[in-house]
């Protein structure tokens, strides 16, 4: 007798009980249960909040009864709530075409409608009017305003987010959401007055604190972002994992104040909260490591970032300084030029590959790309220097001068100073050597110097026109176009490209007259005519800013903020033309708060108020904190019959601390007509 077989015999008490037990059990477990009793047990699992369970059952049922609605039903709602929206979407979209009701999961199916990218259909599905109560009627008023925004309809976004804000139950969202919304347009100062008020409505929310500080971080106010975030640790509930969202935050205003050493810690506290191979973790010790200068280190980390998100720009410009960092130059080149062609108005990103191809000796593709930064940030010292270096003639045969090249065009600046500074010592009345010194200053940073070396090297050696655009370089950096273009004057030889790259610089920064001056022999250049269109609106000379803007849109130019300024440069003169020029630029530009403002106006002082006031609203909700939009509004509404309105946003116009004084005497004069006329 097996020894099973005698345990059976010696306690058949044991047994029976066993045999009563094991059915309630396996049903327990589900493997007796019928889909009915299976689809019953769900539902009050997913009330529960239990979704692993919901989730088994449910596919365990589908594997056998695939058209199965209910259960998809269940199943979709259970991965919407565990985070697996994509998985949602696609179980909800079955259950509703196999008839399940769309008022059991219009949230849920609206959220993964929009996580999915079905931003259209999720417009459709997101309807407010169909909630169950006010909470629910929010929610979807969000989903609606991330699908008009993922659509580029930017104040149809706001306007939802306001609307979910008025129904309250999810206020600090509505505003975070508005928050990121001017964040991403670069409209810092409502970004972050939205995300001040999230915090003042839910103050123990996380992600008010993580955008109030990153809005922080883009205005350069470090200390305040640290300040913030090391109170948010000792004053908030966090458990750890979501403490490590302060650390990594912490951890980036460090790397932003150099405090290497601070990053590096904060980065250690991170690595024992969050799991070694989570995502961010790679990004943070890229970003650590890059800075230590460990470019073997952050390229790994950079790489296993962008593996999973292949089209973040800022780990690209990180991964191509670590390439360049570590030699690995062609790599360096075609990360960077990925970088480059996704975002090119960056200035780091275009320094980092002007440098890469400096590396590889391709000084035409170098100038190319650093040429556009005398538009782009005329004032950017490291560029300048660059664009000096890419000048230096070949070096001779002491290497010296060539090391210190290379170091400014590796990004060594420190190292170049000193060594510049030492050659100088060594060299004193050497041309060539105070023209590296003033170079090394320059890229530093250190501009009152480096105009005194090249002022020196350009009296040295006066045949050199290089050390006098240098000089100039020098000037237009440390924000003295006139002087910049005085060293520019004083050389003779007029017609090289690197003279008219850089007194094309210069004179857009000038005066009336240098810039007519100088579009009599450069009339194609278009962006020097556009800086004196430009010019002519700001001193309110609107018949020759409509000349000239004439001149551009002539030759071809299709802009949108030409279009806008000489719509209202007509306005003022009283063109006619000038709605047609207004909705050119709306159509080309319909989430800029001026080019909106612009038409709205216009469209008021011909009568068309309806839509006037409706543009004009847009406007202010594109930019809240615009006076002059608010001020056109009130008085647009003032003229519609909407008295009250007009009379509430002119008295915070009147009350408000700074703005522009006429703006406020307008506001004041407008706010007592109506007080007297009512």
């Amino acid at each position: 007798m097996s020894p099973k077989l005698q345990a059976k015999a010696a306690d058949p008490v044991r047994w029976v009980a066993l045999a009563i037990l094991l059915p309630i059990t396996m049903a327990a477990c589900g493997l007796w249960l019928d889909d009915e009793a299976k689809i019953e047990r769900s539902r009050l699992a997913l009330e529960g909040q239990q979704y692993s369970a919901v989730i088994l059952d449910m596919k365990n049922v589908l594997q056998e009864s695939p058209d199965n609605a209910v259960a998809r039903n269940l199943l979709g709602r259970a991965l919407a709530a565990s985070g697996d929206l994509a998985g949602a979407e696609n179980q909800l979209r079955r259950a509703l075409e196999l008839g399940q009701p769309l008022e059991d999961f219009r949230i849920a199916f609206a959220e993964a409608l929009v996580a999915t990218g079905k931003l259209q259909q999720a417009l459709d599905i997101a309807d407010p009017t169909a909630a169950a109560n006010d909470r629910e009627a929010a929610l979807l008023w969000l989903y609606r305003g991330d699908a008009q925004a993922g659509l580029g309809n930017v104040a149809e976004a706001l306007r939802s987010y306001q609307q979910a804000q008025r129904l309250g139950g999810h206020e600090a969202e509505a505003l975070l959401r508005a928050a990121e919304l001017y964040w991403g347009a670069g409209n810092f100062k409502d970004a972050r007055a939205f995300a001040e008020s999230a915090l003042l409505t839910e103050p123990g929310n996380l992600d008010a604190h993580l955008t109030f500080v990153a809005i922080l971080m883009e205005l350069r106010r470090w200390q305040e972002a640290e300040d913030k975030l090391n109170r948010a640790l000792s004053e908030l509930q966090l458990d750890p994992f979501d403490g490590g969202y302060v650390l990594a935050a912490l951890a980036e205003v460090h790397l932003a104040q150099d405090d290497i050493a601070a990053a590096r810690a904060m980065l250690g506290r991170v690595t024992e909260v969050w799991p070694a191979d989570d995502w961010d973790v790679n990004l943070l010790r890229g970003r650590v490591a890059l800075a230590e200068g460990d470019h073997e280190t952050a390229a790994r980390e950079l790489f296993a970032y962008l593996s999973a998100f292949p089209e973040a720009t800022e780990a690209m410009r990180m991964l191509g300084a670590a390439q360049l960092g570590r030699g690995s130059i062609n790599q360096a080149k075609a990360q960077l030029g990925r970088a480059l062609a996704a975002d090119p108005d960056d200035i780091e990103t275009r320094i980092l590959l002007a440098r890469a191809y400096l590396a590889s000796g391709q000084f035409v593709e170098s100038r190319e790309v650093l040429e556009p930064l005398l538009m782009l940030a005329p004032q950017h010292h490291i560029a300048l220097s660059l664009l000096g270096v890419l000048e230096l003639s070949p070096p001779p045969s002491d290497d010296t001068p060539d090391s210190i090249r290379g170091q400014l065009a590796r990004g060594e600046l420190r190292q170049a100073l000193v060594g510049a500074e030492r050659l100088v010592q060594d060299r004193p009345n050497d041309a060539r050597a105070l023209n590296l010194l003033g170079l090394s200053q320059l890229a530093n940073g250190l501009l009152e110097s480096a105009i005194e070396s090249f002022s020196l090297a350009a009296a040295t050696e006066r045949s050199q026109i290089q050390f006098r655009v240098n000089l100039a370089r020098a000037h237009l950096a440390n924000s003295s176009p006139e002087l910049a273009s005085k060293a520019m004057d004083e050389i003779a030889v007029a017609d090289g490209a690197e003279l008219s790259m850089m007194r094309r610089a210069i004179v857009i920064h000038l005066d009336e007259s240098r810039l007519l001056r100088w579009l009599n022999g450069n009339p194609d250049d278009w962006e020097a005519r556009l800086a004196l269109a430009n010019g002519y609106v700001e001193a309110s000379d609107f018949a020759a800013a409509a000349t000239q803007y004439e001149l551009l849109l002539e030759a071809g130019l299709d802009d949108p903020f030409a279009h806008n300024n000489l719509a209202w440069s007509y306005y003022e003169l009283g063109d006619s033309r000038a709605r047609e020029q207004a909705e050119t630029a709306y159509d080309l530009a319909p989430n800029e708060a001026d080019v909106v403002d612009t038409l709205g106006w216009i469209l008021v002082a011909e009568g068309q108020r309806e839509r006037g006031v409706s543009l004009l609203q847009d406007a202010h909700l594109l930019r809240p904190s615009d006076s002059m939009i608010a001020y056109h509004l009130a008085y647009a509404l003032s003229r519609s019959g909407a008295r009250v309105e007009a009379a509430a946003i002119l008295e915070r116009l009147a009350a408000a601390g700074g703005g522009p004084a006429r703006i406020k005497e307008s506001a004041r004069a407008l706010l007592a007509e109506l007080q007297e006329t009512q």
